[in-house]
C-alpha cells in the first residue's frame, strides 16, 4: 500500500471537557510561566531537571514497562487526515461524525473473542480530535481504552514540512523537517491533565542519492531530542519515530546505511538534551527496500539488517524498540517482525511494533460505514492484534497457509 510521505494532523478539537486548557488551536495558547505553575505547581518539584526526584522516575519507568509488556504492540490512530482518506476510499464523507463512528468501532470492547484488545495492545496513539472525542453513548473514547487496560498517547508534532535551501528540487522532492516545538510545554501540560501517558513524534527522511543529507538528519534529530526533553519534563514517555519514506529504489543496504546515520546522530542529540534513555522509546524503520526497488531481499536478510543497525547505534539503556511497518501490508509486517524476533543475537531492549495505516485500512474495508458490519470489523482488528502479538513473541502464524491447511484437512476428511 502506498504510504504518504508527509504527516499532517487535524488540530480541531471538539470536546467541552478541559475546554479552558485544551479545546483551542495550538497557536492560540497564551499562558505565561506563572500561570502554568499555578495550574500544576507540582511540576517544578516532581519533574525537575535530570530527574532527581524518585517519583518522576518511578512513574516514567512504570509507564515504559506497561507499554513494552511482553507480547503487546502499539496501535497508531493519530492521523485524522489519513483516516479521512480511508473514509473517502470507502465512499464515505470525511467528517467528524464518520471519524468518530470508525474510532468507536476500533475501541469498543465488544467482540466475539474472549480477550479484550488490551490483551494484545498496550498503547494507542491518538490525535487531538480523538483524545477528546466521545462515543455514541457519551463516554470518552480514551476512557473506553483505559477500561480495557490500554494506555493512550498523543502525537505532539505538527507534521513535516519541506526544507527550503538552495536546492532546485521540487516541493514533492524536498527533504522534510519536523514541526511543532512551539508551545509544546503548554500542550504537554494539557495532555497530562487529560491523562496521557506518552507522546509520539515522527520525523520523515527521504532515502536516495546523497539522501538523507547531513543537514536533514541533524536538523531533525535535534528537534526530536528537544521534543523528548520537553515531554519527559512533564512525565510523558517520548516515542521517537524515525520514518523512512517508503517510495524510492533504495535497496536494503542503502536503507540500513541511512537508518544507521540517523540513529547515530539521534543518540548524540538525546545526550546533548540530557534525555533520560531509560524512559525513552525509539521507533526506527525496518530495513526493507524501497517500493520501487527491483532487487529482491530475503526476510532473513532484512531482519538481520534491522537488528544489526540498532545494535550498532542504540545503547542498551534505551527502554525499548518499536519498529515501524511503513510501506508494508499487514502480513508482510508480521512476517518481518517475527523474523526480527527470531534473529539469534543479543537484543538488550524489549522489541515491539507500531501498527498503523495498513491495520486501519483492513478494519475500514470490513466496516465500510455500515453499523451492521461493526462486529465483523472489530473481530478483524482483534485477529490482527493477536497475530501481531504472536509475531512479537516470535511465533507468527501465516494466515494464508493456515487457511489452506484447514481447507486441505476438511477436504481430506470429506474424502
Amino acid at each position: 500500500m502506498k504510504k504518504r510521505e508527509t504527516n499532517s494532523h487535524d488540530h480541531n478539537w471538539h470536546s467541552s471537557e478541559f475546554e479552558e486548557d485544551v479545546n483551542i488551536p495550538h497557536h492560540k495558547f497564551h499562558w505565561d510561566p506563572k500561570q502554568l505553575q499555578s495550574e500544576m505547581p507540582y511540576l517544578s518539584e516532581r519533574f525537575s531537571s535530570n530527574f532527581e526526584t524518585s517519583t518522576a522516575l518511578d512513574e516514567l519507568r512504570d509507564t515504559v514497562n506497561k507499554i513494552m509488556a511482553t507480547g503487546k504492540s502499539i496501535l497508531n490512530c493519530d492521523d485524522s487526515v489519513k483516516l479521512g482518506d480511508l473514509l473517502v476510499r470507502c465512499g464515505l464523507h470525511n467528517n467528524e461524525e464518520n471519524r468518530r463512528r470508525f474510532r468507536n468501532v476500533l475501541f469498543n470492547p465488544q467482540t466475539l473473542y474472549e480477550d479484550s484488545l488490551g490483551s494484545y495492545v498496550s498503547l494507542v496513539v491518538l490525535g487531538h480530535e480523538a483524545l477528546f472525542q466521545k462515543s455514541g453513548d457519551g463516554q470518552l473514547l480514551r476512557d473506553i481504552l483505559t477500561n480495557q487496560g490500554i494506555l493512550f498517547a498523543i502525537q505532539v508534532d505538527k507534521g513535516s514540512a519541506p526544507m527550503y535551501n538552495s536546492s532546485t528540487a521540487s516541493r514533492n522532492e524536498r527533504e522534510m523537517i519536523v514541526e511543532g516545538l512551539d508551545d509544546l510545554d503548554k500542550r504537554c501540560l494539557a495532555y497530562r491533565k487529560a491523562g496521557c501517558s506518552a507522546t509520539k513524534v515522527t520525523a520523515v527522511f527521504r532515502v536516495g542519492a546523497e539522501r538523507p543529507s547531513t543537514r536533514a538528519i541533524q536538523d531533525n534529530v535535534r528537534a526530536l531530542a528537544r521534543f523528548a526533553s520537553v515531554c519527559q519534563a512533564y512525565c510523558l514517555v517520548p516515542i521517537i519515530a524515525c520514518e523512512l519514506a517508503s517510495s524510492g529504489d533504495n535497496d536494503v543496504d542503502k536503507t540500513e546505511r541511512a537508518m544507521e546515520l540517523i540513529l547515530v546522530e539521534l543518540m548524540v542529540a538525546l545526550a546533548d538534551q540530557e534525555v533520560l534513555l531509560e524512559a525513552t522509546l525509539v521507533a526506527p524503520n525496518m530495513c526493507t527496500p524501497g517500493r520501487d526497488c527491483t532487487t529482491h531481499a530475503s526476510v532473513t536478510a532484512m531482519a538481520c539488517a534491522s537488528v544489526l543497525t540498532i545494535r550498532r547505534t542504540i545503547p542498551p539503556a534505551v527502554a525499548g524498540i518499536a519498529f515501524l511497518t511503513t510501506g508494508q501490508d499487514l502480513e508482510e509486517g508480521c512476517v518481518n517482525l517475527d523474523a526480527i524476533s527470531n534473529v539469534k543475537v543479543c537484543k538488550p531492549w524489549p522489541i515491539t511494533s507500531i501498527s498503523g495505516e495498513a491495520l486501519l485500512n483492513a478494519v475500514m474495508s470490513v466496516w465500510n460505514g455500515h453499523d451492521s458490519s461493526a462486529d465483523k470489523a472489530r473481530n478483524e482488528l482483534m485477529k490482527w492484534a493477536m497475530i501481531t502479538s504472536l509475531a512479537v513473541r516470535g511465533v507468527f502464524i501465516n494466515v494464508e497457509e493456515e487457511s489452506r491447511t484447514e481447507s486441505n484437512t476438511e477436504t481430506s476428511a470429506q474424502v
